[in-house]
């Protein structure tokens, strides 16, 4: 029998400023679930959408520059953990999240086509 070998599961983390970044975009909307919210309550919605989000995917699928939604215009970048350090040229082996938001909402009225 044929047995493939299984790459070890890979720890993934995202730092403190990633997170402030998502809460405080979450809380700017205007139908929040964060508004209102102590910033602790905030934070762990945050992180337990991301782990969902992350967990919907097929296993073996999050690897190095996935990119994941996991909220109203937030996705999760997925890269090696301290790619953006200097002296950054050895890795770990943990992958770490970057968030990125889109900060505006479509406006119907002025579109363009591409």
């Amino acid at each position: 029998m044929l047995s493939i070998p299984k790459r070890p599961i890979r720890e993934i983390v995202i730092s403190e400023p990633d997170l402030q970044v998502a809460l405080s975009h979450l809380q700017g909307l205007p139908f929040s679930k964060t508004k209102g919210m102590p910033d602790q309550w905030g934070r762990e919605w945050v992180l337990q959408c991301l782990r969902e989000a992350l967990e919907q995917l097929p296993k073996g699928a999050i690897g190095e520059r996935s990119c994941v939604p996991f909220g109203p215009s937030l996705w999760a970048l997925v890269v090696p953990f301290g790619i953006d350090l200097a002296g950054a040229d050895h890795q770990d082996g943990r992958l770490q999240v970057w968030v990125l938001t889109r900060p505006v909402g479509t406006d119907p009225l002025t579109i363009t086509s591409v």
